[in-house]
């Protein structure tokens, strides 16, 4: 299970984005190895409140739940006899971090790429994620009576969007002579362009991530917790969502939503496969 960041679906190309902002996802959607699904919403336009949601069975409409004491999804897989485990490149503590660091503790087994209390200050880019997992993958035991349940938390597109990728993936530019951004400001066109590098960037991480366990038995769901308000609401706003306003909060909450099979995963759940496929029509 990867969660990604403040990802709007509006601004993905698999989701028809006029720039080409998921050229690997494309790629694997093109050769028939992705279910794209066009009807998600996230539960919330804001990390803690959506995985409240998402990592159990709690529902706001139900003022006696307590979020805490919702069967959540990690004790469920325990009971079906998975091993768990955590990788986050998010911060262990923090205002906005503890609550979700919460669930992480708990798995089997968790790892950060860095404990201190940075929120969206910190720099560590997603592909850290890449050589514990990759390594996990080699010393796990992989045989058919190991069954892991893995969640890998990513930064994603948090602001501020600059920080959350290389400098290789510039690929869209705000300047005053570039044509990507048009209708905006100078700042704003830059703030776009920041933006839609970082769901670039996004693409390459989450497609690498599909390729660490392609030669496992494995199913590989994707998707972000919330989207943001990119100058949808206002032609002077991008970020979180605007509670009090409609329009930003709908926007906010379209998420991409996608779903990765293996050969191997394929080859044995023949049914299941099938019934993806059906589901997306």
């Amino acid at each position: 299970l990867i969660i990604g960041e403040s990802f709007a679906k509006e601004h993905s190309s698999l989701y028809g984005y006029s720039r080409c902002t998921n050229p690997c996802l494309e790629d694997l959607r093109n050769k028939g190895e992705l279910f794209i699904y066009e009807n998600v919403k996230a539960p919330s336009v804001y990390t803690t409140d959506a995985f409240r949601h998402f990592m159990s069975t709690y529902s706001s409409s139900n003022s006696e739940n307590k979020w805490y004491e919702c069967l959540n999804i990690i004790d469920l897989m325990k009971t079906a006899g998975y091993t768990t485990y955590w990788f986050s490149n998010q911060s262990k503590t923090g205002v906005h971090d503890s609550e979700v660091t919460r669930y992480s503790q708990l798995c089997d087994s968790v790892y950060f790429t860095n404990d201190k209390e940075l929120g969206v200050r910190r720099t560590t880019l997603d592909e850290e994620l890449l050589p514990p997992l990759k390594a996990f993958c080699q010393s796990a035991d992989t045989t058919d009576t190991q069954k892991n349940f893995i969640i890998i938390h990513l930064m994603g597109s948090h602001s501020a969007f600059n920080m959350r990728y290389p400098v290789s993936y510039n690929q869209f530019s705000g300047e005053v002579y570039s044509s990507d951004y048009p209708n905006l400001s100078v700042k704003n066109r830059q703030l776009l362009a920041e933006y839609d590098n970082s769901i670039f960037y996004n693409d390459k991480v989450v497609s690498e991530l599909f390729n660490i366990f392609q030669n496992e038995e494995a199913i590989v769901f994707y998707f972000s917790d919330h989207g943001i308000d990119a100058f949808y609401s206002s032609d002077d706003y991008i970020g979180h969502a605007t509670q009090n306003n409609e329009s930003s909060v709908s926007y906010a909450k379209e998420i991409p939503f996608v779903i990765y099979t293996t050969p191997l995963y394929k080859e044995k759940f023949v049914d299941e496969y099938q019934r993806m496929s059906q589901s997306l029509s």
